[in-house]
């Protein structure tokens, strides 16, 4: 989404969802039982973001090298985000009854939300990432105090975590593909 006055819509998860309820009418052959969402980096990021935030339209998340706590991005990318939904310390309204970098905040989804936690999540993360560095899902939220994996584990969400050695998209030097 952008920044609209003082609160800050989700638009683009709007728009994702508006495709997936198009083609599920539009198409015959679409089972809603079978809509996966799936991204890498940035996508990635979208994928869990989306496919957590709105789990009952998902049968499942993939998401290969995302950030799932944005205050834990690099400032740089910090930067950036506040340019959508305001510096982390505004927390704008994000028009739905929560601040916008605590709705975000995927550890708080899991906690917070049983669909959320009842979703099937896979994630992939490089322990030489330069972009999407490990601590995505190795460092505590400062909202929940969790980090991504202890959230899941925590609250049993059903998951996959793969992290190996490798880096932004490169397969593990060691693993190969």
């Amino acid at each position: 989404g952008h920044r609209d006055g003082q609160q800050v819509p989700p638009f683009t998860q709007r728009r994702a969802l508006h495709l997936v309820e198009w083609v599920l009418k539009h198409y015959p052959g679409a089972d809603p039982e079978r809509v996966y969402t799936t991204g890498g980096s940035m996508g990635g990021t979208g994928a869990a973001t989306v496919g957590l935030l709105n789990a009952r339209h998902f049968a499942a998340v993939e998401s290969t090298i995302g950030q799932m706590v944005p205050r834990n991005h690099r400032p740089s990318r910090i930067a950036q985000l506040s340019g959508h939904w305001g510096a982390p310390g505004e927390n704008l309204d994000d028009g739905r009854g929560m601040r916008a970098w605590d709705r975000m905040d995927l550890t708080r989804a899991i906690a917070d939300d049983v669909e959320a936690r009842n979703q099937f999540v896979f994630t992939r993360h490089g322990k030489d990432d330069p972009t999407i560095h490990f601590g995505a899902v190795t460092h505590a939220s400062l909202l929940t105090m969790q980090s991504w994996y202890t959230a899941i584990q925590l609250y049993k969400t059903g998951h996959v975590a793969v992290w190996d050695e490798g880096g932004h998209g490169p397969a593990d030097p060691t693993l190969g593909s």
